[in-house]
């Protein structure tokens, strides 16, 4: 099975503010029901110029890069497949980014798996 990277209610909570400071709240719960309306799939050229290639939603749909499994789980992974050229644009990837700005928040993620370590994985959140 081709590794990917699962996340499951990623919770983002942000610090109250006055009277109540110091204490947190749930802010939002990120999951299978919204995961494409808070995040943005990134498609231009790497920014820190590593040998990837980030591709659309479409693409990431169509090549099962970015898929909601029968269990609800929202995947996302690396092309593991495909043989790539040393010259060519890198292998096919999703990097996601919200929509959401954030300040002084706690987040919490929920990943049921992780995948091993293997060509073309830099995971990162």
């Amino acid at each position: 099975m081709a590794p990917s990277l699962v996340l499951l209610g990623t919770a983002a909570l942000t610090v109250a503010s006055g009277a109540s400071a110091g204490k947190w709240s749930l802010k939002e719960t990120i999951d299978k029901d919204n995961f494409l309306e808070s995040f943005d799939f990134f498609n231009q050229a790497d920014p820190t110029h590593g040998f990837v290639n980030y591709v659309s939603q479409n693409e990431a749909l169509e090549k099962e890069l970015f898929k909601i499994d029968g269990q609800g789980n929202v995947m996302l992974r690396p092309d593991t497949e495909a043989t790539y050229s040393p010259d060519g644009p890198g292998r096919d990837s999703v990097r996601v980014e919200s929509k959401g700005l954030l300040n002084k928040n706690l987040i919490i993620a929920r990943f049921s798996h992780l995948p091993k370590l293997t060509c073309g994985l830099w995971p990162a959140l």
